[in-house]
């Protein structure tokens, strides 16, 4: 990328009180129920934090099955992405009001490049680097590669941090070997998902994988597949790119190109892509958006010299985060760890 460049780029508790001798279990039942309230009204975040609140769902393009649960907000911590120089371009790190900016690497560790993204935990980030997949401590050390074989890139992590998708293509992005893959950390073995050319796959919550597909052609827009392999079904249908869950897997952001790689914009919708809305302007240079690790407020880049911003979900207190005469680009928010 060079400077200036055009892109085109997630309690209930059952009691048995109706049972045997119901006349006496009604007063201790009210009694219990009234404690409990009692309780819960005291400690309203308690719900949330001991108890795994299921979320309702509609039909079959939800992020979230009847089992799956609602992550807990964290505490938001750095944003990291990728930094470009005069002939250079690495891995940094900045907090959301623009402070404390570093390098994470150097051009000459391993030929760093994004997507950038944090593991759940915020101990390790995945990026790109020589056309394979690279991972490294949060204090970029021990970087090293996790795939080696073709052309790979983009990942993002599994909630649990055991397993990464990423894309697999050739020079052309076509044929048969080009798509999604998941590699599992643990012994480096890799499962293929998708034979589609999909690109910029991002990982639910629910193990929900969202991606999207070649916008010159009908297929275009957004798509969604469990991560073994069932359940898949389109999204959208429009230029639509660069799709990122919200922390509990019950919205999705992504970026909205107008046709022949136009202006692009941010816009928000539910899990299955419906009641979506534009929350930028529809002539702007908007991408890579990412959720904030609490779920109120999403990070993105855009502009002409391209810069780090930020913004509520309804694109509202949007600042910037960035600055400077070189490209920062392909934000990811992570938590701040323990």
């Amino acid at each position: 990328m060079t400077n200036g460049c055009r892109r085109g780029d997630r309690l209930r508790q059952v009691i048995p009180f109706g049972s045997r001798e119901r006349g006496m279990r009604k007063p201790l039942r009210t009694m219990t129920l009234l404690v409990i309230l009692v309780w819960l009204s005291a400690n309203p975040n308690e719900m949330t934090r001991r108890y795994a609140l299921p979320v309702s769902s509609s039909s079959h393009a939800t992020a979230l099955s009847p089992s799956s649960t609602v992550a807990v907000p964290q505490a938001n911590g750095p944003i990291v992405y990728s930094c470009f120089g005069r002939n250079d371009h690495d891995i940094c790190r900045i907090d959301s009001d623009g402070t404390h900016h570093r390098n994470l690497t150097r051009d000459h560790d391993k030929n760093a490049w994004g997507p950038v993204k944090w593991s759940p935990d915020g101990s390790r980030i995945a990026f790109g680097c020589a056309d394979q997949v690279c991972i490294m401590r949060r204090d970029g050390t021990h970087i090293h590669k996790v795939t080696s074989k073709g052309h790979n890139g983009s990942a993002d992590w599994s909630p649990d941090g055991t397993r990464l998708v990423f894309v697999h293509y050739n020079r052309r992005n076509a044929g048969p070997d080009a798509g999604l893959r998941i590699l599992r950390l643990r012994d480096k073995r890799i499962r293929r998902l998708t034979t589609d050319g999909g690109f910029d796959p991002a990982w639910s919550v629910a193990n929900v994988i969202a991606y999207a597909r070649d916008p010159a052609h009908s297929w275009r827009g957004l798509y969604a597949i469990r991560s073994d392999g069932t359940d898949f079904h389109r999204l959208t249908n429009r230029w639509d790119y660069s799709p990122d869950w919200s922390p509990d897997g019950a919205r999705i952001v992504w970026i909205r190109r107008a046709p022949s790689y136009g202006p692009s914009h941010l816009r928000v919708g539910r899990a299955d892509g419906s009641r979506d809305r534009a929350i930028s302007p529809r002539n702007g240079d908007e991408a890579r958006p990412s959720w904030s690790p609490d779920g109120r407020w999403i990070s993105f880049d855009s502009g002409a010299i391209i810069q780090i911003f930020v913004c509520r979900p309804d694109g509202s207190r949007r600042r910037q985060v960035t600055t400077g005469s070189y490209d920062h680009a392909g934000p990811d928010w992570g938590i701040e760890p323990d």
